[in-house]
């Protein structure tokens, strides 16, 4: 992996925090292979990565929560432009690739999403994922597609 000199310190703390995300992506096919924030809204993360915005001091991440959730958001096809289903699915994915269900499922849609998703078997998990989160251009697409609900 190659980054600014800069942020070469905080390589081990963002490759711990990235690990359980990547964990949750095992099986997943199609994901980006590397991250590049120049020029674009919507950053491809590269595992593990480090996301613009993030505060951080010499030895380490200030935000290491954030850090977790932005990396999996930047995964997310549609992030904030979905119908309340989509939320639903939405929410569930983060709940799912975050580990974090209190922030995500607080509504009854998400949290019975959350329960679908959860309940899949792992491999049928991995096809559903590969089938949502690959959806992007399907996001930016003059007749958007639907992308797939839970």
């Amino acid at each position: 992996m190659c980054v600014e000199s800069g942020v070469a310190g905080l390589l081990p703390e963002a490759e711990r925090l990235a690990r359980p995300v990547q964990e949750r992506l095992r099986g997943v096919r199609g994901l980006p292979a590397r991250y590049d924030a120049r020029g674009t809204a919507h950053p491809y993360p590269q595992a593990p990565g480090l996301l613009p915005g993030q505060d951080f001091r010499p030895s380490g991440l200030t935000e290491p929560e954030r850090y977790t959730r932005d990396l999996a958001a930047a995964l997310l096809p549609c992030s904030g432009t979905q119908s309340r289903d989509g939320l639903a699915t939405e929410n569930a994915v983060m709940s799912w690739l975050t580990g974090e269900r209190d922030g995500y499922t607080t509504d009854a849609e998400s949290a019975a999403a959350d329960r679908r998703l959860r309940a899949l078997r792992p491999a049928a998990r991995a096809d559903w994922l590969t089938s949502y989160l690959g959806d992007r251009a399907a996001c930016h697409a003059p007749r958007r597609g639907k992308v797939p609900g839970l």
